[in-house]
């Protein structure tokens, strides 16, 4: 730990050496990813960003989550994402029930759907915030950090920093950005500097939440995991 100044201080300072690091610290990484979001809030927070008349929050609507079985290599980048369960507003576009990424070519099979880039460079696919995640370091230069303690994710040590946006977290780390968010609560892995766990508050209400677990780091790869997905072989409706 560095020394001098309130240790809690010096744990987020820490905490941003370790984000500024990480994306060198893996070659392999596999586990679990799971998102949970409060859509009603997050609407919320975007009316009250853009100064629209407050509303009240449906409470009916229950939050959203889902849940992904995941493998990346980092060289070349390669990943593999595969549905365990999701839970969204039946208004929303469906969840691939697999994602495969070379590069920056994808693939993403819904159920008899298979969506593909290939020869198309520009057209991009989201990861639920997994490449946030496990490649953090634009979020090292990019957040006011306010406060770090000691902690721990599944055995694995973290240290749990307070955090606020600044003016440049949109520019470096857009996929972060909760509109009226006024705090972030992040668990930096202390040995790998990814993040286990990101929590974003508006006001002191949970509005995303997005984890890492059993997390098995370098584990051997299977190069077939990485193959373009087929089609479903379901017999046509």
């Amino acid at each position: 730990m560095p020394s001098g100044g309130h240790p809690y201080e010096d744990l987020a300072t820490t905490a941003r050496t370790l984000l500024g690091r990480a994306n060198g610290s893996w070659r392999s990484l596999a586990g679990r990813l799971e998102l949970w979001e409060d859509e009603a809030w997050l609407d919320k927070g975007r009316a009250r960003y853009h100064g629209s008349p407050a509303s009240q929050v449906p409470s009916a609507d229950e939050p959203k989550g889902l849940a992904y079985r995941f493998v990346i290599a980092s060289e070349p980048w390669r990943v593999r994402m595969v549905l365990v369960w999701s839970r969204r507003s039946p208004h929303a576009d469906s969840d691939p029930d697999l994602l495969v990424v070379r590069g920056a070519t994808w693939w993403a099979r819904t159920g008899e759907i298979l969506v593909t880039n290939d020869g198309d460079s520009r057209s991009s696919h989201g990861l639920y915030y997994l490449d946030l995640l496990t490649q953090p370091a634009g979020l090292a230069d990019s957040l006011a950090y306010i406060s770090g303690a000691q902690a721990a994710e599944e055995d694995r040590p973290v240290i749990r920093v307070n955090a606020a946006p600044t003016e440049v977290t949109r520019l470096r780390a857009p996929s972060l950005v909760v509109l009226s968010a006024n705090r972030y609560e992040l668990d930096v892995d202390a040995g790998l500097g990814i993040l286990r766990r990101v929590r974003c508050l508006i006001g002191d209400r949970l509005a995303r939440q997005v984890m890492l677990r059993e997390l098995r780091v370098n584990p051997p790869i299977d190069e077939t995991d990485f193959a373009p997905p087929l089609a479903s072989c379901l017999p046509p409706k």
